[in-house]
């Protein structure tokens, strides 16, 4: 998939070496709210984000996915377990993880212009959470598609009343007068008749 990217980023990428420092802005929520939303970017310093959302700066790591064919892509996000602010996500995620899934929201910004969005993944669904004393980890998907139903009907009067319906057969005269007594097509009726 194509992604626009602006003319500072492209110039970026396709330097040899650059000035340009890209930062991940981390959105960790719990689904349906913001009440308990906490802002992450990873940098040394707090940034104002799109739409003047403040971004703590914090220690994280975002490894993205592997091109693997057993498995869907997932992202792993690590988050570091340290100090007062890192206590305070633990008990954060710890709290959401039960009623609901924790969303995480991840976006690319540069350092210069961090109110412009490069490249923005919204609504992934924070899996696998593992809490120690060092880190916060877990996997990041888009969606449970191994969860959805296959197929998504079933097969119920409903969403297929044809196959409920009554089987109703009205003979058919055939050429002499003939009846096929099953309503089949009739080269196998006339078939039957030469033998």
């Amino acid at each position: 998939m194509s992604r626009i990217l602006s003319q500072a980023a492209t110039a970026s990428t396709m330097a040899q070496t650059t000035s340009k420092v890209w930062l991940f802005l981390l959105k960790v929520y719990k689904t349906g709210t913001d009440a308990f939303a906490v802002y992450f970017v990873n940098n040394q310093t707090n940034i104002t984000g799109p739409a003047g959302q403040v971004y703590t700066a914090y220690p994280f790591m975002v490894a993205l996915p592997q091109d693997r064919e057993d498995r869907p892509p997932e992202v792993t996000l690590t988050i570091d377990n340290i100090g007062s602010t890192g206590r305070a996500l633990y008990q954060t995620i710890a709290s959401m993880t039960v009623p609901a899934p924790i969303n995480v929201d991840l976006s690319i910004v540069l350092s210069d212009t961090p109110t412009v969005l490069e490249t923005p993944w919204s609504t992934f669904t924070l899996r696998e959470v593992h809490l120690d004393d060092l880190t916060i980890s877990g996997a990041l998907t888009y969606e449970a598609i191994f969860d959805e139903a296959f197929p998504c009907h079933t097969m119920s009067p409903h969403y297929f009343p044809g196959i409920y319906a009554p089987l109703t057969v009205t003979p058919t005269p055939l050429r002499g007068g003939e009846v096929r007594p099953h309503g089949g097509p009739k080269y196998i009726y006339a078939r039957e008749k030469k033998e």
